[in-house]
């Protein structure tokens, strides 16, 4: 689960490509859920394999409403050695960032 931690430009929680690696990126098209959905932004966008930040390009991000503390989460299906966890959104001009102010938790059910 990734959640903002505060609300730096208090708009909503905006993801637009989240990738978790073992050898690949196991979380492409894996099945996903957020706080709130904006715009029809839905959290399947952030692990659709394009990592676009354009604000053109309407959908190519996931976009919570303005939540007091948003948060997206993946069902990974399956336990992973996760090597590395990329996290991308765009801020309010559309250019890609790294995501700064966010809490990534990783939960297991099969343990």
């Amino acid at each position: 689960m990734i959640r903002r931690t505060s609300d730096v430009d208090n708009v909503g929680f905006q993801l637009c490509e989240v990738e978790v690696f073992a050898k690949l990126n196991v979380a492409l098209r894996r099945p996903t859920f957020q706080s709130s959905v904006a715009s029809s932004c839905g959290p399947t966008l952030a692990v659709d394999g394009n990592p676009s930040s354009s604000m053109e390009n309407v959908g190519s991000c996931s976009v919570t409403k303005k939540d007091v503390i948003p948060w997206w989460a993946v069902d990974l299906e399956a336990v992973y050695n996760i090597r590395e966890v990329s996290v991308s959104q765009r801020d309010k001009y559309g250019t890609l960032q790294i995501v700064k102010a966010i809490n990534i938790t990783v939960y297991c059910q099969n343990w």
